[in-house]
Order: structure tokens, then C-alpha cells, then sequence
């Protein structure tokens, strides 16, 4: 909810799958945001955006200690006629 198609890539009719990398450290902070796969400037750029955004997440446990977890998101920008 917290990402919006850029207008120029309404525009242009450009659509796609940005895949986002990120960590959550062990204090649940969002680190290391990178686009592993993207579509173009303005939507990958609204992608890393939202995950600038995003709040504190509980970090993950093992053991019942924190640790880093890593994820890959997909985020599909469809335009719709």
C-alpha cells in the first residue's frame, strides 16, 4: 500500500518485476537494500523507497538469540486497461 506506479512509467506503459535483497539485522532495522533484478530508474527507485520506509521489523531468532535474516521480495507492477 505504501508504493505508487510512478507516473512516467504509466506513461511509457512500462510494467515488470523489481526483485529487492534486503537484511534484517538483529535489531530489526532494514540494512543492505539492493535491487537484485530490476525494471527500470522510476519503478525500482519507488521500490527502494518503500523499503527506506519501512518500520522496525522483530528480528529473527535461533536458538532464542537474534540473528540476521536475509529476504528477496518481488514486487509486480501490472497496468491495467
Amino acid at each position: 500500500s505504501k508504493i505508487t506506479y510512478p507516473e512516467t512509467a504509466i506513461k511509457d506503459s512500462v510494467h515488470g518485476s523489481v526483485i529487492l535483497f534486503f537484511k534484517i539485522d538483529k535489531k530489526g532495522m532494514v540494512t543492505d537494500k539492493k535491487i537484485f533484478q530490476g525494471v527500470r530508474h522510476d519503478l525500482d527507485s519507488v521500490c527502494l523507497a518503500m523499503l527506506s520506509q519501512m518500520p522496525k521489523w522483530k528480528p529473527g531468532r535461533l536458538n532464542g538469540k537474534p540473528i540476521d535474516v536475509y529476504e528477496r521480495w518481488r514486487i509486480t507492477f501490472v497496468l491495467r486497461e
